[in-house]
């Protein structure tokens, strides 16, 4: 019996540890059979486009203006998405994108004529949301665009200084949501826009026109960009009595009346490389500066008003780290001219240079037939982790 019982224990752990090993072989296998009756029977979808998260901007500091307090503030921020699908395959050189970013409602920078009372800058809100197609023949979007007026890129990682007053003063809007068609051909490039006119929620049901044609030349150590910029648009009480505001008090638009708006801005810019940087050429000194004239005319049934304005801007790199600006600009109807100087510190190197940098500006605001001169000071963090070519 002892015989017995040794023998059947023996065949028992044989058979239990033969039994183990096919489980779990069965359960190493069972998925690899699994993957192959897939890709033998029901088709794998294929992976189309190709996602990628955009770089934050992030663009805060201070101010301190005479006869005010100071104070810190945020000027403006934003992250979002971008997906782009290649569409070779079907016609060469297309492809598929769309955009969706939220920020501050400063970058939208609705025009101060539809001012809504109960949102301020810093109120959160989408600033990018549009799709589109590009070819051969141009590029399409719709949605919530970018606007090209003068030398407005819509990219704010790539403004060099602070905005200019028909920006700040709510004559032009920065977005809007409509059609954008662009073209180029050698160094000609055109933009056309067909848009709401008020930078979110139409009220008035008026279409707004804006265009912008642009010649640049460019070499190894300079460019060049010679440029024109129109827009036409009317408003109606719909959309500008609720507001009560207008976009500058020089022009005193009625908001109970109907109007018809025209702008237009000619400009010229340059940018040159005067000396080699640490790291390669995306870290080279520049010089360089920015010219625009502009002018506009609001038509009502009371009367009509003009705006002038003309600005110059120069900015240039003496060394690897330090930056600086000058910028003189008149503005009629108020008869307001600004002097500004300003300070950038670049705090990386090379291809990052950009990336994280501050400025210290100084304005002196001269306003004819008022006896004392406006100061104001602002420091600026900009902060957005991206390469520049």
């Amino acid at each position: 019996m002892t015989l017995m019982r040794w023998a059947s224990h023996v065949i028992y752990s044989l058979v239990e540890s033969r039994l183990r090993v096919a489980l779990f072989a069965g359960a190493m296998l069972l998925p690899q059979a699994a993957v192959a009756d897939q890709s033998f029977g029901t088709p794998v979808p294929e992976r189309f486009g190709e996602f990628q998260w955009l770089s934050p901007w992030i663009e805060s500091g201070g101010s301190y203006e005479e006869g005010r307090d100071g104070r810190f503030r945020i000027f403006s921020a934003s992250f979002g998405g971008r997906w782009v699908g290649d569409l070779s395959r079907y016609r060469a050189g297309e492809f598929l994108e769309a955009q969706v970013s939220f920020g501050t409602r400063s970058l939208v920078a609705s025009p101060l004529r539809y001012s809504r009372l109960e949102e301020t800058e810093l109120s959160p809100t989408l600033i990018d949301g549009f799709a589109g197609v590009s070819g051969s023949w141009g590029r399409l979007r719709f949605g919530l665009l970018p606007l090209m007026f003068g030398t407005e890129s819509g990219v704010e990682s790539e403004r060099i200084w602070i905005r200019p007053l028909i920006v700040r003063r709510g004559l032009i809007g920065l977005r809007d949501v409509g059609l954008h068609y662009s073209v180029s051909s050698g160094g000609f490039f055109s933009d056309w826009f067909v848009h709401n006119g008020e930078g979110g929620e139409d009220l008035d049901r008026e279409l707004w026109m804006t265009a912008r044609w642009e010649y640049r030349l460019r070499t190894s150590r300079m460019q060049w960009r010679w440029g024109a910029s129109g827009q036409v648009g009317r408003t109606a009480p719909a959309s500008t009595l609720p507001s009560g505001t207008t976009a500058d008090p020089g022009i005193e638009l009625d908001p109970t009346e109907p109007s018809r708006l025209r702008f237009a801005s000619l400009y010229m810019a340059s940018d040159w490389v005067v000396g080699q940087g640490e790291r390669g050429e995306e870290s080279d000194r520049r010089f360089g500066f920015e010219l625009e004239a502009f002018g506009g005319e609001v038509l009502q049934d009371a009367r009509s008003r003009r705006i002038r304005s003309l600005r110059m801007d120069f900015h240039w790199d003496p060394t690897d780290f330090w930056g600086l600006f000058l910028r003189g600009e008149a503005y009629d109807p108020d008869m307001l001219h600004e002097a500004s100087f300003g300070v950038q510190r670049y705090f990386l190197r090379g291809s990052m240079k950009r990336s994280l940098r501050g400025i210290l500006v100084a304005t002196k605001e001269m306003v004819e037939n008022r006896d004392q001169d406006h100061h104001r000071v602002e420091f600026r963090l900009r902060f957005s982790p991206e390469l520049f070519d």
